[in-house]
């Protein structure tokens, strides 16, 4: 199994998934951040990962992989943006902050 860093929300998420299922963690084989490395080990070698459904899409539609259900168990996480004061945000960050207040701006207008 690959793991999200440890001390990550994602992590935190996965270890009380288990914990609610009275499970210990998986042994940890591989760490990665690549999401192409992943997808490989997840495809090509077997491994079972956690990942969020937007990364695999294009894999499970080409049947190459596929979520594995556990009775009991919802993926479900809350996410959280933030900023720092100084310094530049990536092109995807900008398009992110953009796209927030497009739709909380539309959605304040239609009250």
């Amino acid at each position: 199994m690959d793991d999200p860093a440890a001390g990550t929300g994602p992590h935190q998420h996965v270890e009380r998934v288990f914990a609610e299922q009275c499970l210990g963690m998986p042994d940890v084989i591989v760490r990665t951040c690549s999401i192409t490395v992943l997808k490989s080990l997840v495809v090509d070698s077997g491994f079972l990962s956690w990942m969020a459904d937007p990364m695999f899409e294009p894999e499970r539609r080409a049947g190459l992989i596929a979520p594995l259900s556990i009775a009991g168990v919802d993926g479900r996480r809350r996410l959280v943006a933030f900023r720092r004061r100084r310094g530049l945000l990536a092109v995807p960050a900008v398009n992110l902050l953009e796209e927030l207040r497009r739709l909380t701006s539309a959605g304040s207008r239609k009250r």
